[in-house]
């Protein structure tokens, strides 16, 4: 290339910078101006207010966040409070029912059996049996039983035990030997209620009755088949 080639090309380049120069001083002055009459700090204003909003927005779904958690908390509070005392009452009842024969129930206690000096009821020892059986059921009453049965038949403080001719009488049954006490409780308590010196077991033993005492894991007692009606007693509020 010759000289004259090689300058018209710087020629050119240069014009091309000139150009390009130009052009960036435009950009510049343009930018400049911009920033003079405050477009870019009113958008930045805008989104510092939209920012605001937004956080004061998210400060009261918070605030309900809280509240609903609170009022969850009292809800499920009160429905546990409510459960509870559902339970409460469950439990109540079941021991009444417990208490008054009307459901049957199983556990461990002990078992007595008991046979007359001639294995059977005699007019002349009738008394003795209706006596040595009301301190027998007596003895393990305050013993803790907390179910006792007479030949399968659940007794409970309305179970009437009465001598009849040469038999006893219970629940409206006729009872003859031998007799079967069944009470579910502490075994070990419940024996020793009735088997001490001096006791029942040992006073009917010197009578010449056959007593026999055996603790069971297990006894199941069926409910006792007669409703009781009241009739007189009423229940209310000692409250009121």
């Amino acid at each position: 290339m010759n000289d004259k080639g090689k300058i018209t090309i710087k020629f050119i380049m240069l014009i091309i910078c000139i150009i390009i120069g130009f052009l960036f001083n435009m950009q510049y002055n343009s930018i400049k101006n911009q920033n003079a009459e405050g477009v870019y700090p009113q958008n930045i204003d805008e989104m510092r207010q939209r920012i605001a909003e937004i956080e004061i927005q998210r400060s009261e779904l918070n605030d309900q966040l809280i509240k609903a958690k609170n009022n969850l908390n009292v809800s499920q509070n009160e429905l546990q409070n409510f459960e509870d005392k559902i339970a409460e009452l469950e439990e109540l009842v079941d021991n009444y029912k417990i208490m008054s024969a009307t459901t049957s129930v199983r556990g461990s206690g002990i078992r007595v059996n008991v046979e007359n000096p001639d294995t059977e009821f005699a007019g002349a020892n009738i008394y003795n049996n209706y006596i040595y059986l009301l301190s027998i059921v007596s003895n393990l009453n305050s013993a803790g039983a907390e179910a006792i049965s007479i030949n399968d038949i659940r007794y409970n403080s309305y179970t009437e035990i009465i001598p009849v001719g040469d038999t006893l009488n219970i629940g409206g049954k006729k009872i003859v030997a031998p007799i079967k006490i069944e009470a579910i409780g502490n075994s070990r308590t419940l024996n020793a209620s009735i088997n001490f010196m001096g006791g029942i077991v040992e006073q009917m033993k010197t009578a010449g009755f056959n007593v026999e005492i055996e603790e069971v894991n297990e006894i199941n007692m069926q409910p006792s088949m007669k409703k009781i009606e009241f009739e007189y007693a009423q229940p209310y509020d000692l409250q009121n």
